[in-house]
């Protein structure tokens, strides 16, 4: 995994659209969901896989939740969904 800055935005939007087709996410909005309300975005070198995350600290309290999290049709199934979530 590594990190994806917003520079990927084009190669997470084609992921999403192969893997998720009937959600019809824009870039735009791949864009201020992922970037624009800071997060972190891991994706895989082969851009076979995503995950859009944020932690967000109140006092003490610290809670995190995924945004989105895509794997390419031909590699579900084979545990990098799950890898990426870890």
């Amino acid at each position: 995994m590594e990190h994806w800055g917003p520079e990927r935005l084009d190669d997470l939007a084609r992921l999403v659209d192969r893997a998720l087709p009937e959600e019809g996410l824009t870039a735009d909005e791949l864009m201020a969901s992922s970037w624009d309300d800071p997060g972190i975005v891991l994706g895989t070198q082969a851009g076979d896989g995503a995950v859009s995350a944020v932690v967000r600290s109140f006092g003490e309290l610290r809670i995190g939740w995924v945004k989105l999290i895509v794997v390419a049709p031909e590699r579900q199934r084979e545990g990098l969904g799950k890898a990426l979530l870890h």
